[in-house]
């Protein structure tokens, strides 16, 4: 009698069998290829995102779903297309490409809106944007007014930055990335730009993910574990190595952090990457035995006047580096007085500057906060400039501090120039301005407000750059020739500051700057993450896939690539080699482990982070304080990722399920006049056991 349920078990058998035979061979001629079957299947594509960041009140930036969402790839490079989309949204789920100058905060507003009414017919899985487009006219994602709140006038209304468009501090429920590749833009875009044409199948679509897990504020998200704070670490050091208390202390600083709506690719250029070139290369340049007159270490120590040098992390999120400085200086030196410096002179801006010219701040003496101010777009701007020309002068005729601080670096320039070496030339900044801008300078100044301070910067009135705090913030924006002429000017003024000349004929004209060096730290910073100046500072480079100088989160034990190299290169340049090591565990007290070798330490890292912020160790966590220092931080987010993919025809998906289901009827078709065959004839003979 014939058993149909053993013959049912040997024809499944048999069709495993062959299903088996047919993806063995599929995968074989896949591996023979040294191709992953994801990538036959996704274009991975290297991608940043504008995570969540986080301060005492709120949230910002961008999120996506869990696991991210998918959408057919949509073109959008022009107002008409923007305008189509909302008037005639796409009947399924797109995934938008578009271009910086449509990331408007109206164009995001609009879509978070209309993407989140009940029954909407536009449905988006987020933004992507090219970099293979020309920049818009100008993009920066901050305030008019950048670190307004912790500077010297929060309730001013003027406006340093008007390319400012404030989107840093806007928050959307949908992703929005940015492709840094240009390859992989053109690609992406070609890929849109093929669905456009064509509304049949295959088309290409695109996956993005990037969830984050905090929400609302830095209260509930550090309380909960769901983020970090956002600092790093500030690098101060002291010329010739060491530091006297007795001595009045003239401090060169600048910021070495930026920002951008990407944070990770934030190369801050003008913003900060300029400036810490040009200060390092004068550090070097005053260093230098050769250029520098024969001056040694223990000239420099005992100079009549102790110089400082300043290099300040997360000063983009409201001074972080120099308050904490400050207010919680962590006595690394012993018996260091912040009281002694009497004297600041700040790079904060320098590069976009084609004229040889470079603009000299000073903080108001006699400050009018609301009046008269942006006076360079009205017609009484003579009227107020006339009112403020003289605030700078002291009852008897004498100049303030800071404006003799001014006039000392104009004679600098001018005996530098008269020897044949181009620095630029001083001007004094606008009077129609509330003062300082904004800079690093301004924590000092609040602490006391009496110290000389001059921030030199290549704007007047308002910044020159048009991408300040953006990706577009790059080095091709700048003036190499200008930013060599100020590093010139600070080697010269910290030689005759640290001797207090008076006759600016005794700096030596050898005290020049290494032109080659200056520009290999430039593109360190702005360009190449893997930059060969670094081998000389690291047994192995570290670091994103390209430069960016946003301070990430604070750890402790770690420093950003940028910090990290400042403190070595300043090490290096006057410590001696000492025993090899592999940590700093391996070397004496107040030493460093660099290249493998123990250098006496003469570069400081101090941390930089909120002011208002108390580790509770019973806890667990950072808890918040109660002044009103902002407290600044970043979600922990999941791998941030975005692929794209063929779609195939909802058709062809349809024709291979009616098939399968063809095949089955045919199968047991197969199968049961088989058996009334079999019965018939008897071609096998299946027996019960």
């Amino acid at each position: 009698m014939t058993n149909f349920n053993q013959l049912k078990k040997i024809s499944f058998t048999f069709v495993l069998l062959i299903i088996f035979i047919i993806n063995a061979a599929l995968v074989a001629k896949i591996e023979c290829k040294g191709v992953d079957l994801s990538d036959e299947m996704y274009f991975q594509k290297l991608v940043v995102s504008s995570f969540r960041t986080l301060n005492t009140k709120d949230s910002f930036g961008s999120d996506s779903k869990r696991n991210g969402e998918s959408g057919s790839l949509h073109l959008l490079m022009t107002d008409e297309s923007v305008a189509k989309l909302f008037e005639e949204p796409p009947k399924m789920k797109v995934t938008l490409i578009t271009r910086h100058s449509l990331l408007t905060k109206e164009f995001l507003d609009k879509l978070s809106t209309e993407t989140s009414k009940i029954g909407t017919e536009l449905k988006i899985s987020g933004l992507v944007l090219l970099s293979n487009m020309k920049p818009p006219k100008e993009f920066s994602p901050v305030s008019t007014y950048p670190q307004q709140e912790t500077g010297l006038h929060p309730d001013s209304k003027y406006k340093w930055n008007p390319s400012g468009n404030s989107l840093f501090y806007n928050s959307w429920d949908f992703p929005i990335m940015y492709l840094p590749n240009y390859s992989q833009s053109v690609e992406v875009y070609n890929q849109a730009k093929s669905n456009s044409k064509n509304d049949s199948y295959p088309r290409y679509g695109g996956h993005l993910k990037g969830f984050n897990y905090a929400q609302f504020n830095s209260k509930v998200c550090l309380r909960r574990g769901f983020c970090d704070l956002i600092g790093g670490q500030s690098v101060y050091s002291f010329l010739g190595g060491g530091y006297d208390h007795e001595k009045e202390t003239v401090l060169f600083h600048s910021a070495i952090d930026s920002l951008s709506f990407f944070p990770m690719d934030s190369p801050g250029y003008d913003s900060s990457s300029a400036s810490v070139a040009a200060l390092l290369a004068a550090i070097d340049a005053v260093y230098d035995e050769k250029r520098n007159g024969g001056i040694s270490l223990d000239d420099w120590k005992s100079a009549p006047t102790q110089i400082m040098f300043g290099f300040w992390e997360a000063e983009k999120f409201g001074h972080l580096g120099t308050l904490r400085f400050l207010e919680s200086y962590d006595q690394k030196i012993d018996n260091f007085n912040k009281d002694n410096i009497n004297k600041i002179i700040e790079l904060t801006q320098i590069a976009i500057n084609s004229n040889s010219e470079i603009y000299a701040h000073i903080e108001h003496e006699h400050k009018n906060e609301n009046k008269n101010e942006n006076k360079n777009k009205n017609e009484n701007k003579n009227e107020n400039e006339n009112e403020r020309r003289h605030e700078h002068e002291k009852k008897d005729g004498s100049k303030s501090k800071s404006e003799e601080l001014r006039q000392f670096l104009n004679s600098v320039s001018e005996q530098g120039n008269n020897v044949g070496i181009k620095l630029p030339k001083i001007l004094n900044a606008s009077l129609n301005t509330p003062g300082l801008p904004p800079s690093s300078s301004e924590s000092f100044l609040k602490m006391n407000s009496k110290i000389a301070t001059v921030a030199l910067a290549d704007f007047n009135e308002q910044f020159v750059n048009k991408y300040y705090s953006s990706v577009f913030d790059e080095m091709k924006l700048g003036n190499s020739s200008q930013v060599i002429a100020v590093s010139n000017l600070i080697a010269r003024s910290i030689y005759a500051q640290a001797f207090q000349l008076t006759n600016m004929s005794k700096i030596p004209q050898t005290l020049k700057i290494d032109h080659d060096l200056i520009r290999s730290i430039q593109n360190c910073l702005s360009i190449d993450n893997f930059c060969s100046l670094y081998n000389n500072y690291f047994d192995d480079t570290f670091g994103y896939y390209w430069p960016t100088n946003y301070p990430s989160v604070y750890q402790d034990s770690s420093a950003a690539i940028h910090s990290a190299f400042i403190k070595n290169f300043i090490q290096l340049l006057i410590s001696k080699k000492e025993k090899q090591c592999k940590s700093d565990s391996d070397c004496k007290k107040n030493q460093d482990c660099i290249k493998s070798n123990c250098y006496n330490t003469v570069a400081y890292y101090h941390p930089a982070y909120s002011t208002n912020v108390n580790w509770n160790e019973d806890k667990g966590y950072y808890e918040i304080g109660n002044k009103k220092n902002a407290v600044w931080s970043e979600s922990v987010w999941s791998v941030i990722d975005f692929k794209s993919f063929v779609i195939s025809s909802p058709s062809i998906d349809i024709a291979l399920i009616v098939i399968g289901f063809i095949l089955i009827i045919f199968y047991y078709c197969l199968i049961y006049f088989g058996l009334k065959l079999n019965k018939k004839y008897s071609f096998f003979n299946f027996q019960k056991n």
